[in-house]
């Protein structure tokens, strides 16, 4: 597989353009306004001081935070956390706190996150093909502007929440575009920062496919160009996966598949995969198929 996003469906959203409902769909790792013919022009005319389309502007948005690791802060953990909406993230970003649990390896310790039962199941979200959501300023945003201004950080803010509010679907992507950002880059200073990310996703999964605790699982970076390492010691977990694992892998919802731990895509596009799995730490990956059904996916006979 040569591009991550082969493993993630394309999704839409509507959002509200003005007086009118547009549509947002993001396929090929790219977010597009289809309903303006020209967005590059508009996003130029933007730039000069013009009006600047509801829609345009999300695109914008998505491409200034396509290496922020601010997404990996505040996104999602697992296919049951739920993202606070506009009016709380507002405030938790401001604040900064939405920056303080991405060291922890509990998802459920993220102070922007609300782990369990509440959110949209991630197989009724990434087999869903459209997604109807309210979205763009809302009236809070939009007294936020005309206190602050154009000011970069408000503005920053904003557009992050805004673009989480887009609904679980473009979270995901949005995190794993970042993710995949960083995979092709030296992580220097970041490194803690990344590895936290990989932890705070990857120990609820390893969690349920080893029936463990999540406190259980220790997240270290990977030496190497291949795939990783998973050891088992004393009951706990020692992984070291690469940061491309959460874009080709978590984000479409490929961690565990058939009782294996999936560590790497490596050909095929959404439905069907060709997989790199484990199917309990110490041992190499094995190739396999897996395909996408209405309710998940499933290993190919």
């Amino acid at each position: 597989m040569t591009q991550w996003w082969e493993a993630c469906a394309p999704v839409s959203a509507k959002v509200r353009c003005g007086s009118a409902k547009h549509q947002l769909r993001w396929q090929a790792g790219e977010l597009i306004a289809t309903d303006h013919e020209d967005a590059e022009s508009e996003l130029v005319l933007a730039a000069l001081g013009g009006d600047e389309p509801e829609c345009v502007r999300l695109v914008r948005a998505w491409g200034s935070h396509s290496d922020d690791l601010d997404v990996l802060a505040l996104g999602p953990r697992s296919a049951k956390d739920k993202v606070p909406g506009p009016e709380e993230g507002t405030t938790m970003l401001s604040s900064g706190s939405g920056l303080i649990g991405l060291g922890s390896r509990r998802a459920a310790s993220h102070p922007m996150i609300r782990p369990g039962g509440s959110g949209s199941s991630f197989a009724a979200v990434a087999y869903s093909s459209t997604l109807t959501v309210t979205s763009g300023l809302t009236v809070s945003h939009r007294r936020a502007r005309g206190r602050h201004g154009d000011d970069p950080a408000t503005q920053r803010r904003t557009e992050l929440v805004d673009l989480m509010n887009l609904g679980p679907a473009f979270q995901l992507r949005l995190s794993a575009t970042v993710a995949a950002s960083w995979a092709t880059r030296p992580a220097g200073q970041h490194r803690p920062t990344l590895t936290a990310a990989i932890a705070g996703r990857l120990a609820p999964a390893a969690a349920a496919w080893l029936k463990i605790d999540p406190d259980q699982v220790h997240v270290t970076s990977p030496e190497g160009d291949g795939w990783g390492e998973l050891t088992m010691t004393g009951g706990d977990l020692s992984a070291a996966l690469p940061v491309g694992w959460l874009a080709g892998v978590w984000a479409p919802g490929l961690a565990v598949v058939g009782g294996r731990l999936v560590v790497a895509v490596t050909g095929g596009s959404w439905p069907v995969l060709q997989v790199r799995s484990v199917s309990q730490p110490g041992r190499e990956p094995e190739p396999g198929t897996v395909t996408r059904r209405r309710r998940g996916w499933t290993v190919a006979a």
